[in-house]
């Protein structure tokens, strides 16, 4: 699980809290990088949960016949591991709600097209833009320069990055 990121940190918590009445013992492994497909096979564990970043990463926890949970939604569609995530779509809603709450009319995205998570919380962000009236300007921060898409945007407008890390590049 990535630690250096508030959501990883919000899971590794819960887990925490669930373990420590059981006197269950917890290795957490600091990912810096998901560059690196980890050896599943040298891992001495009985169970794991974890954030599937990859078809490989899952081909191989799968192969090692172990009890795993995934807590990630980077490849939605063929994950084949129990899954536990948040309700990125309702997430979307969420941001867009508080943005029109605070009197915006621009609402833009940031974000990956190609991740899973930010794809459904743009489809909830623009569902729920399209239900207030709001105008909505998407950013596919992989293919396209944040900070002209930014300066191009109608003022004021409120932004939501798909998570900390693109709203914190885009900021």
């Amino acid at each position: 699980i990535d630690v250096v990121g508030a959501y990883g940190r919000g899971v590794v918590r819960g887990i925490m809290a669930y373990a420590k009445p059981r006197n269950w013992i917890i290795a957490v492994e600091p990912r810096w990088s998901f560059e690196d497909v980890p050896d599943v096979k040298e891992w001495d564990v009985e169970g794991v949960i974890t954030q599937v970043y990859s078809k490989e990463f899952q081909r191989r926890v799968l192969a090692r016949r172990i009890t795993a949970t995934n807590v990630s939604n980077f490849i939605p569609d063929e994950i084949k591991l129990p899954t536990v995530i948040p309700d990125d779509r309702a997430v979307g809603a969420l941001g867009a709600d508080y943005f029109r709450g605070r009197g915006f009319e621009h609402f833009g995205f940031c974000g990956p097209l190609d991740h899973g998570f930010s794809v459904l919380r743009l489809a909830g962000y623009t569902d729920r833009v399209k239900q207030i009236g709001g105008e909505l300007h998407v950013c596919d921060s992989r293919t396209q320069d944040m900070v002209k898409w930014a300066r191009s945007l109608p003022k004021p407008a409120a932004v939501l990055g798909c998570n900390d890390q693109w709203a914190h590049q885009l900021l």
